[in-house]
């Protein structure tokens, strides 16, 4: 409730909303590609807003003292994404007041990149930043300068690397990790379940995976394709496990036009449903 009437009056005052994923890559995008020599300063924001600070960049807001009794009495989950808006509207008062030359502050929820050609500048924003954000109960986290012309970096959950005037993308380490991790917790939720039901399932998440990943210029299936199959089986073996490897494959797998398996079930409704790749 306080994030729905929270966003529409900061949306009000700040007169725009803040950058999508889409946004934040392109305006990224634009900034990298043409220069030459350039640096990345990667840094995440931790903390919570003190009090006495949540008071002053709340003063605009109608709904100002009903947000602050709750958060002081601990009376509301602070989600993820009422953290994020609380964020941004702190963040928005710094942001328009730091301006230097060929130098630019990029952030998306607690993420944030300094980008600049100059080390100084870089350094200079680091240590004003990092000033402002002890007096609010904030810190800056996980540092790391990154020299563009022989580092990639990661930002948001993408791996970036710069190779001539193109930029390289896919998914980070991390994110491919997080991706297997979050596979094998819906295989293993829907244990004892029919096949076509987790597979309904893991096809929207990849679905959801493949549209956050849409902007990626790099192949990054394999990977995860081979882990998906491994995850397959293992469940046809776990869900018949008198069966023969034999007796799987026929049931659940076939060969497509492409020579590769494809995984399937008979959904009582729907009719035959296919496991979707990535």
């Amino acid at each position: 409730m306080i994030k729905n009437i929270l966003e529409p009056e900061w949306q009000a005052i700040i007169g725009f909303t803040y950058y999508s994923v889409k946004k934040t890559i392109c305006k990224l995008f634009k900034i990298i590609k043409y220069k030459k020599k350039i640096y990345i300063f990667e840094t995440k924001i931790t903390g919570f807003l003190k009090l006495k600070f949540l008071k002053i960049i709340l003063r605009r807001f109608p709904i100002k003292n009903l947000l602050l009794k709750c958060i002081k009495n601990k009376s509301i989950d602070l989600s993820i994404e009422l953290k994020d808006l609380l964020l941004n509207i702190c963040l928005f008062e710094i942001e328009n007041k730091i301006f230097i030359e060929n130098t630019t502050i990029i952030r998306h929820k607690n993420e944030l990149l300094i980008i600049s050609e100059n080390k100084k500048n870089i350094f200079y924003i680091k240590n004003t930043l990092d000033v402002w954000f002890n007096q609010r109960g904030l810190k800056l986290i996980l540092p790391k300068l990154i020299n563009l012309q022989n580092e990639s970096f990661q930002f948001i959950g993408f791996e970036l690397k710069k190779k001539k005037n193109v930029i390289l993308i896919q998914p980070s380490v991390d994110s491919k990790k997080k991706i297997i991790f979050n596979l094998s917790k819906i295989w293993k939720f829907h244990y004892g379940h029919p096949i076509y039901q987790v597979i309904k399932a893991i096809n929207n998440y990849i679905i959801d995976c493949k549209n956050y990943y849409k902007f990626c210029n790099i192949d990054y299936s394999i990977n995860l394709n081979q882990n998906l199959f491994g995850q397959a089986l293992q469940f046809a073996k776990r869900t018949h496990p008198k069966k023969s490897i034999g007796w799987i494959f026929k049931k659940y797998f076939k060969k497509s036009n492409k020579n590769k398996f494809i995984y399937f079930d008979n959904d009582p409704q729907n009719g035959i449903i296919i496991l979707k790749n990535f």
